[in-house]
């Protein structure tokens, strides 16, 4: 097998401000990009991260030299599926996968490598993770109801507030067997570009195992100074 490889989806416009996601400063003065960068390199054994961008892409192609960088031409026009697709997707080699405008710890990496095919990283302290959030913050996310054993029962930013239990944070991780499954999705119409990565692990439950793991408040998103 060779070695991980880690895709950052960063081709649309920012939340706020006109800087690309990734080149926005965190706390500490370090870039989004930096801290994402930091946590695969801590938790994966020699990863290879590829960026995909669209949105003034080359702002951050001439910050990150050790960077592989694809374009998403439909950026404007397609879902972040479509710019999963933009990114070569290895056959042999586990896939990590996360939004630029997210940060997280190296360990939040460390809990995907549970051994089901998909795995993805929830936040069950998600109401509460910076205080004051408003409703209209839990109205956006991309929010995650479990099972009564834990699983993931249903995905979406369309969930109701009241039956969610936790917020997808953006980061997953595909096996090799999740990999092949995502092309034949692809192949036979089921998964468009224009679909978002919740329609994809939704669709990938009935061809493969799917897991969360909470990994807590381990997580931000650049989406508000809180």
């Amino acid at each position: 097998m060779n070695s991980p490889v880690g895709i950052v989806l960063g081709a649309g416009r920012p939340f706020s401000g006109s800087d690309p996601a990734a080149v926005q400063k965190t706390s500490g003065d370090r870039r989004a990009l930096d801290w994402i960068l930091g946590s695969f390199e801590d938790a994966l054994e020699h990863p290879e991260i590829h960026f995909v961008g669209g949105y003034r892409l080359d702002d951050v192609v001439e910050e990150y030299a050790d960077v592989h960088f694809s374009r998403n031409e439909n950026w404007e026009d397609t879902g972040t599926v479509g710019s999963l697709l933009s990114a070569p997707l290895p056959d042999d080699s586990p896939v990590y996968v996360c939004y630029a405008d997210t940060i997280f710890e190296a360990d939040a990496v460390d809990k995907l490598q549970n051994g089901a095919d998909v795995t993805v990283a929830v936040d069950t302290t998600w109401r509460t993770r910076y205080e004051g959030r408003d409703e209209a913050s839990l109205e956006r996310a991309e929010k995650v109801k479990l099972a009564d054993d834990g699983s993931l029962d249903a995905i979406g930013q369309d969930l109701p507030v009241r039956i969610t239990d936790a917020e997808f944070t953006g980061l997953l991780r595909l096996s090799s067997e999740a990999v092949a499954a995502l092309r034949d999705l692809v192949s036979d119409g089921t998964i468009t570009q224009e679909d978002d990565l919740p329609v994809l692990v939704e669709q990938l439950e009935d061809r493969t195992s799917v897991e969360a793991v909470d990994i807590g408040g381990r997580w931000a998103e650049l989406e508000t100074p809180d």
